[in-house]
């Protein structure tokens, strides 16, 4: 910590009431980070924002209950802050603007902040995990990476990390344009709008692959 600027890393999930499924990804993923020493060395906070799309049809309050309850756990009063946003009008495209509005409501944008894009349906594979761990720490620290892909080679749906340039990119996108679109194509326009198509900014976006699955 320096002059009382604090590491942050803020995890966005869009998700629905799919526990099974939810074990093998962002369950995995939050047990992981809750276990893993050198990342809470690393971080002051660890923020979990999740918006919980219920479909019209699904009735079961036990299942809808557990899966807040399930990413609830993992809250600590230390490091560890998590929310979740029970949403009854299931939209991919409110879901994306949801995450980054109320993301930008959480953080200090002086802090050092990183952030990791976590669609629910990724399954994580848990033989990688030391090599995320590093490079997720390798990726705070060093300031020459912009992103750090684990599928793609840009972003788009698959997980991937990012800092701060890019989410105030995509914060400005989603105050302007209020009609509803793919969150996935939208990300991936963006990059390409903001790195490739403009010269400036090659120099200065670096893509650490992590893994493709």
């Amino acid at each position: 910590r320096k002059d009382n600027i604090l590491n942050v890393l803020t995890i966005l999930i869009p998700a629905t009431p799919r526990n099974e499924i939810h074990e093998k990804s962002c369950l995995k993923f939050l047990k992981f980070i809750q276990e893993s020493n050198k990342i809470k060395n690393t971080f002051d906070r660890i923020n979990v924002i999740v918006n919980l799309d219920i479909p019209n049809f699904l009735n079961d309050e036990d299942k809808i209950n557990k899966c807040i309850n399930n990413f609830i756990k993992f809250q600590s009063n230390d490091i560890i802050h998590v929310s979740v946003y029970k949403v009854t009008k299931p939209c991919f495209s409110n879901a994306w603007r949801n995450l980054f509005n109320k993301c930008n409501n959480f953080i200090n944008k002086k802090d050092k902040n990183i952030f990791f894009w976590f669609e629910d349906d990724w399954a994580m594979d848990k033989t990688r995990l030391n090599d995320i761990e590093n490079n997720i720490i390798k990726f705070h620290k060093n300031n020459k990476y912009e992103f750090m892909q684990f599928v793609n080679e840009i972003p788009s749906g698959p997980p991937f990390f990012f800092k701060l340039w890019y989410f105030n990119i995509v914060l400005k996108f989603l105050n302007k344009y209020k009609k509803n679109i793919d969150p996935e194509d939208a990300m991936k326009e963006l990059f390409k709008r903001n790195v490739w198509r403009r010269k400036k900014f090659k120099d200065k976006i670096k893509l650490l692959i992590v893994s493709n699955r």
